[in-house]
């Protein structure tokens, strides 16, 4: 038997001391063969409510105050938050996969800038800065099979020539 890969979304949510709620979502977007690409969102906002609405995109007061505003009081502790489950995220991947990360704050291009100096800089994993769409991506490498090297020197038929 095979073991089959499950790809379900996930969410991550964290309540910062002074009442902000974090919120990361990881969800497969887009199957391009047996892979998929997987989209990270993230949002900080006052109740679990208006980050839903946020993110179902529907059309009342509370998703159109936070796509607004867009920017929590809790500074780089969100970003730590969101660093943690993306390095988690990517741990967890099946191979071939690659995750998609888009800055969706008002200040879009603020918020590209603070994560290219740490996707790029910091982290060991080689994140791809894409600066037309203020985004970043990462692709999980496909695992290598190599044959044990009894077969290898088999197939260079180096017999004769030894």
């Amino acid at each position: 038997m095979s073991n089959r890969i499950k790809r379900r979304a996930r969410v991550f949510t964290k309540v910062f001391p002074n009442g902000q709620i974090c919120k990361v979502w990881f969800s497969p977007f887009l199957r391009v063969g047996n892979t998929f690409i997987w989209n990270v969102s993230t949002a900080i906002g006052r109740s679990v409510r208006q980050l839903n609405d946020w993110s179902l995109k529907r059309k009342n007061k509370r998703a159109k105050r936070l796509k607004s505003s867009m920017s929590g009081r809790v500074g780089s502790a969100s970003l730590f938050f969101v660093i943690r489950i993306l390095r988690q995220c990517y741990r967890l991947l099946p191979p071939g996969d690659s995750i998609a990360f888009k800055c969706e704050s008002v200040c879009s291009s603020k918020q590209y800038k603070v994560w290219e100096k740490w996707l790029l800089n910091k982290e060991a994993d080689p994140w791809q800065a894409l600066p037309d769409v203020k985004s970043f991506f990462i692709n999980q490498p496909l695992k290598y099979e190599r044959k044990d090297l009894y077969s290898e020197v088999c197939e260079l038929d180096l017999r004769g020539t030894l």
